[in-house]
């Protein structure tokens, strides 16, 4: 599977719940890094995937950008607390994520991560 799809199933996944879904679609080697939190496996990153989806409302895609093994998607999260635009570069290798970078403001949600 291309890392496009692989990159819309994540997203799907993200949105429906389906954290099973996500952490089949991460390399054992995730290398995550965000405005809250850095993870260095997948399991981190659930936990707090599993803390945001209490709150999303809605992931609403605007422009992706592919080139080669990267993709960067811009959307808007709708939560609960708000309208969040989101940047997010991902990487991967072998049909799996192996690196994603999550650019945001995270002043409306550091409390909900205890940060």
């Amino acid at each position: 599977m291309d890392l496009k799809k692989v990159v819309e199933k994540y997203h799907n996944a993200l949105k429906a719940g389906d954290f099973d879904t996500i952490r089949g679609l991460l390399a054992k080697n995730l290398d995550f890094r965000g405005p809250i939190a850095a993870h260095d496996n997948p399991e981190g990153l659930i936990k707090d995937l599993q803390g945001l989806a209490q709150i999303v409302e809605d992931l609403v895609e605007r422009k992706t950008f592919v080139d080669g093994q990267d993709i960067c998607v811009i959307y808007d999260l709708r939560t609960k607390v708000g309208l969040s635009p989101v940047a997010e570069w991902f990487h991967g290798e072998d049909g799996k994520i192996n690196f994603i970078r999550v650019f945001f403001d995270a002043r409306p949600f550091a409390p909900l991560f205890n940060k």
